[in-house]
């Protein structure tokens, strides 16, 4: 089994293309909130090369963030059975799973669960896949950001109040983390309908292991003697879970320093935070708490479900020779600061397959700004309000409503009377811009970097956002739609959520030559 820690989306494209026989069927699992939109470009460029490929839908949208990770494996196992049932002819040679963040969770999880998989490559996009932990390291920074305005809206009051926590930024070193923890694990029932609470590991695991039902049960960390008559079926199904876990042939993890919601980022990599005794010591010993490697682990320690045989045997792949940056873990080559490292990465594994064309999409999505390259690149502002306006965003779920009519009926009015090439409607989340309609088909369903979108600027304020010459605007000239994509005309309109205050989405018109429109 070869695992691999790669933060370049070309070398991704590579390794992929190459990990596997030729053209065995794919199937995708999307993240938290996702669908098959998620994967349109995965479809597009596997199926061009020949390659079956299915997106998975058990449960799309909201059931992925009212639904249990323990759930959802079920649900996965079904499906992958029945499309399997059917076309067996299809499927006899294996066939390839790729999981995104969460959906890396829920791929794993379906292989351990089915006895009878040929999975022969699985490959994880930014997966929280050893559960995810706001600690001290710098890089946790940006996730806990991204929990106050996107996670903290699913926990009840009566749980904990996050508000009160988010506002004092005096609790992030260790109260809040705390006060997380036991709040979280007092409430048991909320397991199966919250998977983000399923996703949180704590550093205090005796309780984290007795109530959470998805990683301890498939990292096999339950002590199955206290299991009482169901002993006998605990041992089994450990048994069950990690030979089918080591039958994978390939395994490649791919994850960036700079994710904007894994914490730690090693998570992907099947590392977590080290332990403590209590949950007065996740506060009184936060900043001591430091990353394992997944050698370090007690997964890797006790070979709960394999991987440390797997290294013994030699079925790790070894690594390259070291270079500068290059940080190794055992066998597994692990390059933490890449130079070729993406800002905004997570983005950019829904195009990681993406062939390089010429095309505006493309050039834009597949070609991320580098964290310490492209200086010039716009970053985002930030409203006010920001955390309301994303809590707005969440509540008006719009990225299940793509392409309707009346998303038609607003981009056609914009670009006739603007006389430009292409209009498109967006939605501005906490780091992604989605196109959720568009004239143009190249833009349809499409998705790309906040932190590159002229929109995220245009939700700034109440009036329209004219850039009549793109190139000639200091803002902008640096943009990948500019120096990529030929972009230059820009003319946005905010549209605003029912409150009529909120902006969450733009209408904009852009076009390949700069227009002599008026401001008026």
């Amino acid at each position: 089994m070869k695992f691999f820690h790669l933060t370049s989306l070309l070398v991704a494209l590579t390794s992929i293309a190459n990990s596997a026989s030729t053209n065995l069927p794919v199937f995708s699992f999307h993240g938290t909130g996702g669908s098959a939109y998620n994967s349109i470009n995965f479809n597009a460029n596997l199926t061009a090369e020949g390659r079956t490929f299915v997106a998975l839908e058990f449960c799309a949208n909201t059931c992925s963030t009212t639904h249990g990770l323990y759930e959802q494996a079920q649900m996965g196992v079904a499906q992958v059975h029945e499309i399997i049932t059917n076309n067996s002819e299809l499927y006899k040679d294996g066939y390839i799973f790729i999981g995104h963040s969460q959906g890396g969770s829920v791929a794993k999880f379906v292989i351990e669960e089915m006895d009878d998989h040929n999975v022969k490559t699985f490959i994880s996009l930014a997966g929280s896949s050893n559960g995810r932990f706001y600690g001290p390291q710098e890089e946790d920074v940006k996730p806990l950001s991204w929990y106050w305005s996107t996670l903290g809206s699913q926990i009840s009051s009566y749980v904990l109040n996050v508000s009160a926590y988010a506002n004092n930024s005096s609790t992030w070193n260790g109260i809040f983390q705390r006060d997380l923890m036991e709040a979280v694990l007092a409430y048991p029932e909320l397991q199966s309908t919250i998977p983000q609470f399923n996703q949180l590991r704590s550093p205090y695991e005796e309780p984290w292991i007795e109530v959470n039902t998805a990683f301890p049960r498939y990292n096999n960390l339950l002590d199955c003697s206290t299991m009482g008559e169901d002993e006998a079926i605990c041992a089994t199904n450990q048994t069950r879970y990690k030979d089918n876990f080591m039958r994978v042939e390939n395994v490649h993890l791919f994850v960036s320093p700079n994710d904007s919601l894994q914490a730690p980022y090693q998570t992907a990599l099947y590392g977590s935070y080290s332990t403590v005794d209590s949950y007065d010591a996740i506060e009184s010993e936060f900043e001591s708490l430091t990353v394992l490697d997944m050698t370090e682990t007690r997964e890797y320690l006790e070979d709960t479900y394999g991987l440390k045989t797997m290294n013994e045997n030699a079925l790790l792949e070894e690594p390259h020779e070291p270079r500068r940056n290059d940080v190794f873990a055992g066998k597994v080559h692990v390059r933490d600061n890449d130079v070729s490292q993406m800002h905004g990465v997570r983005a950019g594994y829904a195009v990681a397959l993406s062939a390089i064309k010429e095309e505006v999409y493309v050039s834009f999505y597949a070609h991320l700004r580098k964290s310490d390259s492209n200086a010039g690149a716009p970053v985002f502002p930030l409203l006010d309000n920001e955390l309301e306006r994303l809590g707005a965003v969440s509540r008006a779920q719009l990225t299940e409503v793509r392409n309707l009519p009346e998303l038609e009926l607003i981009y056609n009015l914009a670009r006739k009377e603007l006389c430009c090439a292409t209009a498109l409607v967006t939605l501005i989340t906490h780091d992604t811009q989605y196109i959720l309609a568009s004239n143009n088909p190249v833009f349809r369903n499409a998705a790309g970097p906040r932190d590159q979108a002229l929109c995220a600027h245009t939700i700034m304020g109440p009036l329209p956002m004219l850039v009549p010459h793109t190139a000639a605007d200091v803002r902008f000239s640096r943009s990948q739609l500019v120096l990529r994509g030929g972009l230059r005309f820009y003319f946005g309109f905010p549209l605003f959520a029912l409150d009529e205050v909120t902006p969450i989405c733009a209408v904009c018109c852009v076009d390949h030559e700069p227009q002599p429109v008026c401001q008026s």
